[in-house]
């Protein structure tokens, strides 16, 4: 298919997503995305899961003062990881 040499592949897709790249990206690249993103079940899902985690993540942090949760975040991990 013409459409499958000119959009990105799933796995540039969800890297790009996870890290939050797509505002530093053409609007080609922006365009080629959205179409995939549009055309592809597995992706679009991954992206709505990212937004969830996110507006999740900023429910739950907001209500204290940054430097209070980077601590109590770091006490966590460290005792997990004991």
């Amino acid at each position: 298919m013409i459409m499958d040499r000119f959009m990105p592949p799933c796995r540039e897709v969800t890297d790009r997503l996870a890290e939050g790249e797509l505002e530093n990206v053409s609007w080609r690249t922006r365009l080629l995305i959205a179409v995939h993103l549009s055309l592809c079940a597995h992706c679009s899902r991954f992206a709505r899961q990212l937004e969830l985690i996110g507006k999740a993540l900023r429910e739950r942090w907001s209500h204290q003062p940054i430097p209070e949760r980077l601590e109590a975040l770091k006490r966590r991990i460290m005792a997990r990881l004991k």
